[in-house]
């Protein structure tokens, strides 16, 4: 591992959030006057145990963007921007191509999470580090059924049940050996660590945060702007 304490950042940003309507994809509406993935992006740059970062964006904007990001909103850490699949999974496989080194660490984060804490950064590193893959979790609170055909198979147990979140954390080899190994037998998942789940390899969880959402709908919008707002009346509170 070429650092054991750092590790790339690998933003995906290449959906087409259909679901929130409009002619601006998601994760380019503003957020607090900035736009979304801004947000996201800084939470990285500005942490101290990310060296790198890759960003993943639609193809159809990718140019616009780019340069956009490189001219306008100031990133400080080397900064990769690739073009995205029509799928997510393709997405992260084409920003794996994009990280140069061979050892280390690789977060891999949607874009349109623009709350992510350092907090919650450090612990996904912290346990990536140690057990070589990592997601954070939130409680279930509601009950949870399997269903199938209109009709209820089963209730599950929700004290088992954690709603997973990003960043998710990894080794990047094992992270490299997962996709290729999905690419071989044409597996596809929602997230990255079931690809890895496939490989053998256990994965631990650690602690999620309630304001760490993913914004997907125009409620979500208004969710993530009264959580700023709140981060402001704390931040005021304490003299910063």
């Amino acid at each position: 591992m070429d650092d054991p304490s750092g590790c790339s950042a690998l933003i995906v940003a290449g959906g087409s959030g259909q679901r929130m309507g409009g002619s601006t994809r998601k994760q380019f509406l503003l957020l607090d006057g900035e736009a979304i993935l801004k947000h996201t992006l800084q939470a990285f740059d500005r942490h101290p145990r990310v060296h790198a970062l890759v960003v993943v964006l639609p193809k159809e904007e990718h140019a616009a963007r780019e340069q956009q990001i490189r001219r306008q909103w100031g990133m400080h850490k080397p900064l990769a921007i690739v073009v995205g699949g029509e799928e997510r999974q393709t997405s992260v496989q084409n920003g794996l191509h994009a990280l140069s080194q061979d050892g280390g660490l690789v977060l891999v984060h949607d874009g349109v999470r623009p709350l992510v804490s350092a907090q919650l950064i450090d612990r996904v590193i912290e346990s990536a580090r140690i057990n070589g893959a990592a997601v954070p979790g939130l409680p279930v609170r509601e009950t949870v059924k399997e269903i199938g055909d209109g009709w209820v198979h089963r209730t599950l147990m929700r004290q088992n049940l954690v709603a997973v979140q990003t960043p998710q954390g990894f080794r990047i080899d094992i992270l490299r050996a997962a996709y290729e190994q999905a690419k071989a037998r044409n597996l596809s998942a929602t997230d990255d660590s079931a690809l890895v789940e496939e490989l053998g390899v256990r994965v631990a969880i650690v602690d999620g945060e309630e304001q760490n959402i993913k914004i997907t709908t125009r409620a979500d919008l208004a969710i993530a702007e009264w959580w700023l707002l709140q981060e402001k009346k704390d931040a005021h509170r304490s003299g910063i």
